[in-house]
C-alpha cells in the first residue's frame, strides 16, 4: 500500500509544461473580459451594483474587506473594481504578474459580487475557483506543478457530479417523463426565445433524450477523472484502462460536455457559465497534447503557404 502511494504521491508531484494551464488562463481571462465588459456597457451599473442614495435598487452589503476599504459602495468604488478588472483581466490573458494578476483579480470579482445576492452569480464560483488554481499553480509560469491541473480536472468533475446528484425532482426521472429539459427551455427568465412547439413530437422526444443524457453524464462524471488518469498512464497494465483508452472514454466526455454546453448556451441564457467550464476541459489534456496540436497546426498552415 505504501509503494503505490508513494507512486501517486511521485507521479502527481511532477512539473510540467505550463501549456494546460494557460490554455485555461487565456480562456478564463477572456471570459472574464467579455463579463466585466458587458456590465460596465450594460447601462445598470448604479442600479444594480449601487444603493438607493446612488441610484440602485436596494441596500448593497459591505462584508467584504475591499468594499470597507474602498470606503463602501460608492460609485468610485464600484467602477474602480469594474475597470481594474478589466485590466487584470487583459494582464491574465497577456500573462502578465504570474501569480498576483490572478489573485487581484479575483479579489476584485470577490468584493464586487458580494454587493447583494443577485450581483452575480453560480458561474462566478467556477470563476473564483479558476483563478485560485492560477495562485497557487504560479499564473504565468513557464512551469508549473500537476496536481495543479489535476485540481482543474476535480472540480470539473466536483461541479458536474454534486449537480447530477441534486437532481432528485420527478421530471429527471423515467417516471417524470423525463420532462426536465423541456420544462427549463419554456422558463421566461432563462429562455432565449419562445420553443412551445416542443411540447410536440419527435422534439419532445430529443428533450426526453437530452435529459437522460444529461443526468448519465453527471452522474457517471468521476468516470471523466479516471479517464485522464488512465489515458496519462496508457502503458501502466490493467483491464479498465486498457478498456477505457480503447473506446477513447475521455473523448466521448469531452464530445458530449462540450455538445451540452453548447446547447445550454443556444438556448437558454447563462451568462458566462459555458465559457467558464469549458475553460476548465484545457486540462483535460496534458501539455504534450497541445503542443503537437499546435505543432500541426503550424505545419499545415506553412504548407498551404508554401503551395500557394
Amino acid at each position: 500500500m505504501r509503494g503505490r502511494w508513494s507512486r501517486w504521491v511521485s507521479w502527481i508531484d511532477r512539473r510540467e509544461d505550463n501549456a494546460s494551464l494557460a490554455l485555461m488562463r487565456v480562456a478564463i481571462g477572456l471570459t472574464l473580459l467579455w463579463t466585466l465588459g458587458d456590465i460596465a456597457l450594460s447601462g445598470v451599473v448604479e442600479l444594480v451594483y449601487l444603493p438607493p442614495e446612488h441610484g440602485g435598487f436596494r441596500e448593497m452589503s459591505e462584508r467584504h474587506w475591499l468594499i470597507r476599504a474602498l470606503g463602501g459602495a460608492s460609485p468610485g468604488a464600484v467602477w474602480g473594481l469594474i475597470l481594474s478588472g478589466i485590466g487584470l483581466s487583459a494582464a491574465l490573458i497577456a500573462g502578465v504578474g504570474r501569480w498576483l494578476a490572478p489573485l487581484l483579480l479575483l479579489q476584485a470579482l470577490l468584493a464586487l459580487f458580494s454587493l447583494h445576492g443577485a450581483s452575480g452569480g453560480g458561474h462566478d464560483r467556477v470563476l473564483y475557483n479558476a483563478l485560485f488554481i492560477l495562485i497557487v499553480a504560479g499564473g504565468a509560469s513557464r512551469e508549473t506543478p500537476t496536481w495543479a491541473r489535476y485540481l482543474a480536472v476535480f472540480q470539473l468533475v466536483l461541479i458536474y457530479f454534486t449537480t447530477g446528484v441534486q437532481k432528485i425532482g420527478g421530471e429527471w426521472m423515467p417516471w417524470g417523463d423525463l420532462s426536465a429539459l423541456y420544462h427549463a427551455l419554456q422558463l421566461p427568465a432563462y429562455r432565449r426565445v419562445a420553443l412551445p412547439w416542443l411540447a410536440e413530437q419527435p422534439w419532445f422526444l430529443f428533450t426526453q433524450i437530452g435529459t437522460a443524457v444529461t443526468m448519465l453524464f453527471e452522474w457517471t462524471s468521476p468516470l471523466l477523472a479516471l479517464s485522464v488518469y488512465w489515458a496519462e498512464t496508457a502503458a501502466r497494465p490493467g483491464r479498465l484502462r486498457a478498456l477505457a483508452n480503447r473506446l477513447r472514454l475521455r473523448e466521448i466526455y469531452v464530445i458530449v460536455g462540450i455538445t451540452l454546453h453548447l446547447g445550454i448556451s443556444l438556448t437558454m441564457q447563462v451568462g458566462p457559465f459555458t465559457p467558464a467550464m469549458l475553460s476548465l476541459y484545457a486540462c483535460l489534456y496534458p501539455p504534450e497534447t497541445w503542443r503537437r496540436l499546435a505543432q500541426r497546426v503550424r505545419s499545415t498552415a506553412s504548407a498551404k503557404r508554401a503551395s500557394a
